[in-house]
């Protein structure tokens, strides 16, 4: 758990639950924003889908760099602070 201390000291909240699928999901509130806000982006903007076929930008530069799921917690924290501090996919 201490990727998830770099996005708490980096000013973010972070939501944790565990999804319909049986797998965890971590959603990463930027500073200023509140989780029905983040929410309510990635929801849209999945309904968008991506702009073309360039689905890694997709999930790295819009709304989706601020959610990721995972059956491992410690997967699902590295996963997350590298999308949203590095906009990484790991």
């Amino acid at each position: 758990m201490n990727e998830m201390l770099k996005l708490l000291d980096n000013g973010f909240g972070v939501c944790l639950r565990r999804n319909d699928m049986g797998n965890y999901t971590a959603i990463a509130v930027p500073p200023g924003r509140n989780l029905a806000e983040v929410e309510g982006c990635i929801d849209a903007e999945l309904e968008e889908g991506p702009a073309g076929t360039d689905v890694k930008a997709f999930v790295t530069n819009g709304w989706q760099r601020y959610v990721t799921d995972d059956f491992d917690l410690t997967s699902l924290a590295r996963r997350l602070t590298e999308k949203v501090l590095f906009g990484r996919v790991v």
